[in-house]
């Protein structure tokens, strides 16, 4: 989980905060439909296929676009595929319900371990943990010109939870 989260945001320094979202979003339902076709050793619907190529075709016109001054799209890519890639292997690995474990809180812990691993080397490359009550409330409702990397974190929390628990309609 800390590799697909460390890949992330190593895109978005890469590129820039939308187009490391999208190459990430736009992968990840591709990857989990293959993974899903290898492991029930099973072709894929037509309706699946045409969604694939449909996403693989925007994934190639978006990666052709510019970056922004300075930021290395190639890198960024690959970066975020990588995201991609780990993320799809987590939603794969969680597909069946372990028994007695609560979907919910497997998530949590799951997101909560991956943070926790990731702390150390934030701090060692300079990351400060602002301890002020008005930072909790930025993470909840970002304020403008504030960092939208907060708002995404929710969102891919709730995103992430969904997927894992098996949701019918995050499945290809």
């Amino acid at each position: 989980m800390a590799t697909y989260q460390t890949a992330y945001f190593a895109a978005v320094e890469a590129t820039s905060v939308s187009l490391a979202t999208l190459t990430t979003m736009v992968a990840i339902p591709v990857l989990v439909t293959f993974g899903t076709a290898v492991l029930d050793r099973r072709p894929p619907t037509l309706r699946a296929v045409t969604s694939i190529v449909v996403a693989v075709g925007g994934l190639m016109l978006l990666l052709d676009s510019p970056t922004g001054a300075g930021g290395n799209g190639i890198a960024g890519a690959g970066l975020a595929l990588l995201a991609a890639l780990g993320f799809a292997v987590l939603t794969l690995d969680r597909r069946a319900p372990l028994p007695g474990l609560d979907r919910n809180a497997a998530t949590g812990l799951g997101f909560l371990t991956g943070g926790l691993l990731l702390l150390p080397a934030g701090l060692l490359s300079g990351m400060v943990l602002p301890l002020r009550v008005d930072t909790v409330g930025g993470v909840m409702f970002p304020r403008a010109g504030a960092d939208s990397r907060c708002l995404h974190q929710l969102l891919h929390g709730a995103a992430s939870r969904r997927c894992s628990r098996g949701d019918r309609r995050c499945s290809p």
